[in-house]
């Protein structure tokens, strides 16, 4: 069995995850922030993606890494994988929304600008650690787990307090998939 016959447990959200910030950030860039209804929206979309994370975050961290760590308790730094500076990093963005929603009409378009760059590394930041954890933590999960225990896994990531985040998020997610991906399933 190759490494691309495997499981692998990160596949469908990671990709789920990518789509969500491409089109925030390309909906950051967009938008009109002289329109008080279209940057209320865009600040709960905002909010709702980043609640999506921090559940993805809290499986990963409650379920995912105990297992590995349980097997190979040098993965997670080896891999320089942690998910507090995501959280702060998206506690700022959810001041930048504030900033925007909160500004007159004079200081908007600045605040909008500043929400859009700062969303915008925010969302490099973020796909360098989905690469972190693809490029180091999979390969660790399969060298010390059987596909039948990453799916066990992740039916505990399913059964997780936090995937119910998730679900508001599923059709998200599957425009993310291709057509060979129906198998993959993931729920992290």
């Amino acid at each position: 069995m190759t490494t691309a016959d495997r499981f692998d447990p990160f596949a469908t959200i990671h990709k789920g995850i990518r789509r969500i910030l491409f089109g925030l950030t390309v909906d950051a860039g967009r938008l009109d922030a002289r329109d008080d209804d279209a940057v209320r929206a865009f600040a709960k979309r905002c909010r709702d993606a980043f609640e999506l994370l921090r559940a993805h975050a809290r499986i990963e961290d409650e379920v995912y890494f105990p297992a590995l760590l349980e097997r190979d308790p040098d993965a997670l730094a080896a891999a320089g994988v942690e998910h507090g500076t995501e959280d702060d990093h998206m506690r700022g963005i959810e001041q930048h929304l504030d900033r925007v929603v909160q500004a007159g009409p004079g200081e908007r378009l600045g605040a909008g600008v500043q929400l859009y760059r700062a969303l915008s590394a925010f969302c490099a930041d973020f796909l360098r650690h989905l690469a972190a954890e693809e490029e180091a933590l999979v390969p660790a999960m399969w060298r010390v787990m059987t596909d039948d225990e990453l799916r066990a896994l992740e039916a505990r990531a399913r059964a997780h307090p936090s995937a119910a985040a998730a679900e508001r998020w599923l059709a998200e997610l599957r425009a993310a998939l291709s057509p060979a991906d129906g198998g993959q399933q993931g729920a992290a």
